[in-house]
């Protein structure tokens, strides 16, 4: 295989994006809340409506045991609450609380102005291709690491 410039690596441009994010985080998330960066898409994924467990897990592509102790950790901090689902009492769902309702929403503004920052220095087309390719790229990784 031919030299790859290394300004053209994906994994330093993400390991450059992922810093450069933990600072965005740092300046523009920390003073909202106590939850943990690592819980935002927990969070993020919960949304207004709730999510089952089992969705969740299906959502965030961790261990069981890393989504139980995400919920436990939001859950203590008054964030979510659970409740046995209807019809299903073997299924958990999780739901924001109404101080969790309110960190979402502005959470949501801030990605969301972000999200049209990016938009507008690509364009929507560039961006939608970005998000599309980098998706591609995630199930491609995905599929390797399933155990046979």
């Amino acid at each position: 295989m031919k030299n790859i410039a290394s300004d053209l690596l994906l994994f330093k441009l993400i390991y450059n994006y992922r810093r450069l994010i933990d600072q965005f985080g740092n300046l523009n998330i920390d003073h909202l809340t106590d939850i943990q960066p690592a819980h935002i898409p927990y969070f993020m994924s919960i949304g207004s409506s709730g999510i089952s467990n089992n969705d969740l897990l299906k959502e965030i592509k961790v261990t069981r045991q890393g989504v139980s102790k995400a919920v436990k950790e939001l859950e203590r901090m008054g964030m979510i609450y659970t409740a046995k689902k209807e019809g299903d009492a073997r299924s958990i769902m999780i739901f924001l609380t109404g101080e969790g309702k309110r960190l979402y929403e502005v959470l949501g503004e801030v990605f969301g102005s972000v999200t049209k920052d990016y938009v507008g220095l690509l364009g929507e087309k560039r961006y939608i291709d970005l998000i599309s390719s980098l998706s591609e790229i995630i199930k491609y990784h995905e599929k390797m690491n399933v155990k046979a």
